[in-house]
């Protein structure tokens, strides 16, 4: 095994290492090959490496091979020697990247290569990566979908353009000295954020679509959130059919906290519960459209941009279990307010299917007809009554009961006797 130091900052002063300073050239021997570093014997008593991008002739990385370097810098946070065999004030620019690094300092760097990734970017002849992720809004490449062809060939149009950066890791390696253009923005960009005052209006363009809201940008670069529930007055449930990418549309800020915006469309119109709800009251009948039709309810549309619910709970007091059986989404029906709290955007509605007295009666008359209780009790749940039934057909008697069409036949002839010995009565 060869016996050999690493330069370290204890061993510098040492009188054989003088010469080991930046941009000193010297000679050595490959005598191991790695993936991203070729290790080189100085005279057999010290090594170093050349790290993969300080690599200007591939065909002299050969174990045995004497070649010449220059000294990048004389110990690495592990202590090796960082050496170059590309031509001399290389070190230069790596002094530069350091400096900068160590003072989070910005640095300007061209795309000189893209992969799936990013993009290899380079100060002069020092190259490192530049992640997707670290872009800014701006030059972010959102494809809808997220179709990875199309976001390369959105990077390939970066290719010669230059970027202001930050180096957010340091490394001689090129695949780990990594970039960052959103780090470089940073300070910046939160300036600006703080610059901003609850209630302004911009014109935003639409960036991303989520199911709890759309991602925008603003002011060219700066970004914010609207989430779902600010999207409308209106319940929301699928933002992708209402919007698309690339949408541009007024918003306000409603909210500017840790650097994070927030901002709604529907407070740029008038809150309709504060004109359309407060001049109801309890009791009031009013006509809505069943929504949707909930495990716990029916959500309620009384008129744009203002939904009740029906609770269930309600109307399981009237015998009724599944909302299905008496509503029909999409369909108006009259209703009645039991609850109004139009500040706080709460209306709580009430459907009467029959009072205790009449379904009693009706219970009477459908048994003199001789009709069995389980199917009384689906006519009254339903909120029907014979009245309701009586014109129907045994089809229509098999859609609206949900029964079979041998009870259907059964009922129907029920209903025609009832129609029959009424007839005979109005005769007398």
């Amino acid at each position: 095994m060869l016996k050999t130091k690493k330069i370290s900052d204890n061993n510098l002063a040492d009188p054989e290492l003088a010469f080991f300073k930046k941009g000193a050239k010297l000679k050595g021997v490959i005598f191991s090959i790695e993936r991203s570093r070729v290790w080189i014997d100085l005279n057999g008593k010290f090594i170093g490496f050349v790290p993969k991008q300080e690599v200007n002739d591939e065909d002299a990385v050969k174990i045995g091979n004497e070649i010449e370097v220059s000294v990048l810098e004389p110990s690495d946070d592990t202590g090796d020697l960082v050496l170059s065999m590309r031509p001399v004030n290389k070190e230069e620019v790596w002094s530069i990247i350091k400096k900068a690094y160590e003072n989070n300092e910005s640095v300007e760097v061209e795309t000189t290569q893209v992969n799936r990734g990013g993009m290899i970017v380079c100060k002069e002849n020092v190259c490192g990566f530049l992640p997707v992720s670290q872009l800014t809004l701006k030059h972010y490449p959102r494809v809808e979908g997220g179709d990875k062809d199309a976001i390369l060939n959105r990077l390939y149009s970066y290719i010669g353009k230059k970027f202001k950066v930050r180096i957010i890791n340091f490394d001689y390696d090129p695949t780990k000295l990594i970039f960052s253009e959103r780090a470089a923005e940073e300070e910046k960009r939160a300036e600006r954020v703080q610059e901003l005052k609850v209630g302004e209006t911009f014109e935003v363009e639409i960036t991303g679509i989520s199911d709890f809201g759309l991602f925008i940008k603003f002011l060219d670069d700066l970004e914010g959130l609207i989430h779902i529930s600010e999207v409308s007055w209106d319940r929301v449930d699928d933002l992708k059919s209402r919007f698309e990418i690339g949408q541009k549309l007024d918003a306000k800020v409603v909210s500017i906290e840790n650097g994070r915006v927030a901002l709604s469309v529907k407070r740029l119109t008038r809150d309709p519960w504060l004109t359309k709800v407060k001049k109801y009251k309890l009791g009031d009948k009013i006509d809505g459209v069943v929504k949707k039709i909930v495990p716990f309810g029916a959500l309620i549309s009384v008129s744009e941009g203002v939904e009740g619910l029906l609770p269930l709970s309600l109307m399981q007091n009237q015998g009724v279990v599944d909302l299905t059986k008496i509503f029909e989404e999409n369909k108006s029906y009259t209703f009645e307010i039991k609850e109004l709290d139009a500040d706080n955007h709460r209306l709580i509605l009430f459907f009467t299917v029959a009072t205790p007295k009449k379904v009693e009666a009706e219970a009477k008359k459908m048994k003199e007809l001789g009709l069995s209780s389980q199917l009384s009790n689906k006519i009254l749940q339903k909120g029907l009554n014979i009245t309701k039934i009586q014109d129907l057909d045994e089809k229509q008697l098999v859609v609206k009961l949900e029964i079979g069409p041998a009870s259907a036949k059964s009922l129907k002839k029920a209903l025609n006797k009832k129609s029959k010995v009424k007839s005979q009565k109005s005769k007398i």
